[in-house]
C-alpha cells in the first residue's frame, strides 16, 4: 500500500514537470514562432515618415515634399511645402485628414486623400506662441502643449478652444518641454524626455507617468507602447507596465527610424524604407 502510494506520489511529481516544461516549450516556441518576411524598398532620402490605419506611407523629403506611397509601394500624391516652411511633424491618424505642423510658422496644415490643401491654421491667432508637440483626436479635433502657460489645449476643427489642463508645473512640480503628443483610446500620452511620457484622460485631466525617458517618440499598437530605445525596439503593454525588447530580422544603426503598422515592419535607413510583413 506504502509502496503503491509512493508510486503513485512519483507519477504526479513527473507528470507535473512534463507539464511545466511543455508549457514552457511552448511559450517559448510561440514568442519565437514571430517571423519577417521583406516585402520591398523604396528608393528614397526621408527625413521623416509615418504611416496610416490603411498602411499608405507619408514621406517628407529633404526638399520638403510631402509624398503618399500606396501599400504597394507606388507614388500616389504629392505636395510640395515649400511655400509652408519645413515640416516638423505629420499626423496620419485620420487617412481622410492629415495634419502637417510647421514649428517655425506655427501654422498648421490639413490635406484630404490627395493631398490637397484644405485649409490652414495660425496658431498664434489663438494665442498659442510656443509648441512642438501636437496631434489628432478623434473626432478631428486637435490637442496640443501650450509650453508658455504650461497647460494642455484641445481645440475643434474651427480652432474653439474646447478644454485647458491645470498648469502641468502644478502637479508634476517641474517645468516640462514636451516634444511628441499621441492620442489613442481616450487616452492623450504626452512626451517629455527628461521626465516620461505623461497621461492625461480625454478631458485633459492628469492621470499618470510612465517613467520611459529619452524618447523622441512612440506609437501606440495592441495597447502597447512601441519605442526605439539605445538602438533597439521595446514593447511596454499598457496593463503590465513590463517592458520586453522585440525581436527584429536586421541591426538598427543610428539613424535608422522604426515604424509598425498593422502587419507591416518598416525601417528608414540612408536613401531608403525597407518594408517586412510579421508573419505570427
Amino acid at each position: 500500500m506504502m509502496k503503491a502510494g509512493y508510486i503513485h506520489s512519483l507519477y504526479r511529481s513527473y507528470r507535473l514537470k512534463y507539464l511545466v516544461l511543455t508549457f514552457l516549450l511552448c511559450y517559448s516556441t510561440q514568442i519565437s514562432a514571430q517571423s519577417y518576411q521583406y516585402l520591398q524598398t523604396i528608393s528614397t532620402e526621408a527625413k521623416y515618415f509615418t504611416t496610416d490605419k490603411l498602411q499608405n506611407l507619408y514621406v517628407v523629403t529633404p526638399e520638403n515634399d510631402l509624398i503618399k506611397y500606396s501599400p504597394q509601394g507606388v507614388e500616389l500624391f504629392r505636395f510640395n511645402f515649400l511655400n509652408h516652411g519645413d515640416i516638423s511633424h505629420i499626423d496620419a491618424t485620420n487617412p481622410l485628414q492629415i495634419l502637417v505642423f510647421n514649428q517655425d510658422y506655427l501654422q498648421l496644415t490639413t490635406l484630404d486623400r490627395t493631398l490637397s490643401e484644405t485649409g490652414t491654421l495660425n496658431l498664434l491667432e489663438f494665442g498659442i506662441a510656443q509648441t512642438k508637440a501636437l496631434g489628432l483626436g478623434n473626432t478631428n479635433d486637435i490637442w496640443l502643449y501650450d509650453e508658455l502657460n504650461q497647460e494642455l489645449k484641445n481645440f475643434n476643427a474651427q480652432g474653439d478652444l474646447i478644454r485647458t489642463s491645470n498648469n502641468t508645473q502644478f502637479f508634476l512640480n517641474e517645468v516640462i518641454q514636451p516634444n511628441f503628443l499621441l492620442t489613442r483610446n481616450n487616452k492623450v500620452y504626452l512626451n517629455d524626455p527628461n521626465l516620461g511620457i505623461i497621461i492625461f484622460d480625454i478631458y485633459g485631466q492628469y492621470d499618470k507617468t510612465l517613467p520611459i525617458k529619452n524618447l523622441a517618440k512612440f506609437q501606440i499598437v495592441n495597447n502597447q507602447l512601441i519605442y526605439q530605445k539605445e538602438l533597439r525596439l521595446f514593447a511596454y503593454p499598457l496593463n503590465t507596465f513590463q517592458e520586453k525588447q522585440l525581436p527584429l530580422p536586421f541591426e538598427i544603426l543610428e539613424k535608422d527610424d522604426i515604424h509598425l503598422s498593422g502587419n507591416r515592419l518598416y525601417k528608414r535607413a540612408e536613401g531608403t524604407i525597407k518594408i517586412y510583413t510579421i508573419e505570427e
